[in-house]
């Protein structure tokens, strides 16, 4: 009988404290078992290995895609900036800035003051 038993793989056992059945296995199917749960973890661990990849991958995407889109807005306001600073549009600042200024000339004519200034640029 103990022959019989040991040639079985797989027996049952009841626990007798809560009531809760164990499986006891022989060695050869602990080894299987053993190997199937060892793979597995090593398949997770790929995953997990080639979802933060994909993960690190989105981020530098992103990244340079921000990078990107900060060169291109720094460019137009660049390119906004020279055309809107012209010389003739400078100029025209000046004298406006100037008409708006309160300001108390005593001399023969104030036409030929501004006419200088303008002149002068």
């Amino acid at each position: 009988m103990e022959a019989r038993k040991s040639r079985l793989s797989l027996f049952t056992s009841l626990d007798a404290g809560c009531g809760v059945k164990r499986v006891r296995l022989s060695p050869g199917k602990a080894a299987d078992i053993s190997k199937i749960t060892v793979a597995k973890r090593l398949a997770e661990k790929t995953k997990y290995a080639e979802m933060e990849k994909i993960a690190d991958e989105m981020s530098t995407t992103q990244m340079r895609a921000n990078a990107d889109a900060d060169y291109y807005s720094r460019i137009q306001a660049a390119e906004g900036n020279r055309k809107r600073l012209s010389p003739r549009f400078l100029k025209e600042q000046l004298l406006t800035r100037m008409a708006n200024t309160t300001k108390r000339y005593y001399g023969r004519d104030l036409a030929d003051v501004v006419g200088s200034l303008s002149s002068a640029l």
